[in-house]
């Protein structure tokens, strides 16, 4: 499936699973511009505390977020 990031005055194309779109897409997700390539980014209230979120380390559950 796909997810539309808008940023910058451009379009993103993020290709998800359709298991995974479901939870991916409760959350606002940003494009993140590194020097060589782009990251999607959220940002995630984890028990009252603000944490930001890669896309890639969300979807394979990298971080230990027990309210997602």
């Amino acid at each position: 499936m796909e997810l539309v990031i808008k940023s910058k005055g451009e379009n993103y194309i993020v290709l998800i699973d359709e298991e995974d779109f479901d939870r991916v897409s409760k959350h606002t997700w940003h494009i993140i511009h590194a020097k060589h390539t782009k990251y999607c980014r959220t940002n995630i209230n984890n028990n009252g505390k603000w944490t930001r979120l890669l896309l890639h380390r969300f979807l394979i559950n990298m971080e230990n977020l027990s309210d997602i």
